[in-house]
């Protein structure tokens, strides 16, 4: 008889010592507010399972990500019918399902809905893709399965939140844009508890009731790459959880998720700009294939960064909620 309870070899590559650790590196809890339905919860539920089964089969992490897609469909229906909106059509006597976009455009059917929408239409992208394989595929929580299961699960709790949540969102969005504009070209300082980082730019926000998700590029200290041997090295974003934000032209403060005293400020510190002049130096000496490249990487992980962030503190509250 086939083996069926032998852990796949292939979890070999992360080292792990039980099913114990696998778990708890690679099943993503669903964490929803209690306005996301039951059906959404219970499909969630099989979805942990299959990613804990697939510590048996490799293959399985897969299904459990074709279940999220279509868990997405679902939820978007399920939203259409709280809101009166047909998800199918009778022609001829005959029923007919409506197209996914076209219920996401009637769901998302006013301006401050635009980036929801925008999510929307991705994750049903992706789940086209999936209901349509050419061949058969895996790649386990590698390819960014991980973190599109996340942002999945992000998505569904906005899809679930009212209209005025939704038009409070893009109202601070719009406020803090014009705020944060302001940091642009500003050398900037973040104090986090006893931790204190020169900061270059700020590459990304997000801000999800009155928390704020907030990207930035630190700068290196060049002396001290070249005194380790390290030089050649780029700085990596880092990414902040404001809780209780407050933001001005000049500074953002509040608490990060650990209750420590957060603060972004400008500087015009002598000492920090011939600091930042010489990681300037630093940077364009990259070639210009290595410079493209890198900005290019930027762009493309501040969206997993910003997702990755909301999932964190949205697991962190114990009523699974954004207030």
């Amino acid at each position: 008889m086939r083996e069926y309870y032998e852990p796949d070899s292939r979890w070999e590559l992360y080292q792990f010592n039980s099913k114990e650790e696998y778990a708890k590196a690679f099943i993503i809890n669903g964490y929803f507010h209690d306005q996301v339905p039951e059906d959404i919860l219970k499909a969630y539920e099989t979805i942990e399972y299959l990613m804990a089964h697939a510590y048996y089969h490799w293959p399985m992490y897969d299904e459990a990500f074709s279940k999220v897609l279509f868990m997405i469909e679902m939820g978007i229906k399920l939203k259409a019918k709280q809101l009166n909106i047909p998800i199918a059509r009778k022609k001829n006597g005959k029923r007919w399902e409506r197209r996914l976009s076209l219920i996401i455009n009637d769901v998302c059917n006013e301006d401050y809905l635009s980036e929801l929408k925008q999510k929307l239409d991705r994750s049903a992208g992706l789940r086209d893709r999936k209901a349509h394989p050419k061949k058969n595929t895996f790649s386990g929580p590698s390819g960014g399965t991980h973190r599109n299961i996340k942002y999945c699960i992000n998505v569904i709790n906005r899809l679930f939140r009212s209209s005025e949540w939704h038009k409070r969102k893009h109202e601070l969005i719009v406020n803090a844009e014009e705020m944060i504009n302001k940091y642009v070209n500003k050398l900037l300082i973040v104090k986090k508890g006893r931790e204190k980082r020169v900061i270059s730019s700020i590459l990304g926000f997000d801000i999800v009731g009155n928390t704020m998700f907030i990207v930035c590029l630190p700068i290196l200290d060049v002396n001290k790459l070249r005194a380790d041997g390290k030089e050649g090295v780029l700085p990596d974003p880092v990414t902040y959880t404001i809780r209780n934000y407050e933001l001005d032209s000049d500074e953002i403060t509040g608490k990060t998720l650990q209750g420590e005293k957060f603060k972004l400020f400008k500087t015009a510190s002598e000492n920090l700009v011939k600091t930042y002049v010489k990681y300037r130096e630093y940077m364009q000496s990259r070639s210009d294939q290595e410079k493209s490249m890198y900005i290019n990487s930027m762009v493309m992980q501040v969206p997993w960064h910003l997702s990755n962030a909301e999932y964190q503190y949205l697991s962190a509250n114990e009523d699974h909620s954004f207030t």
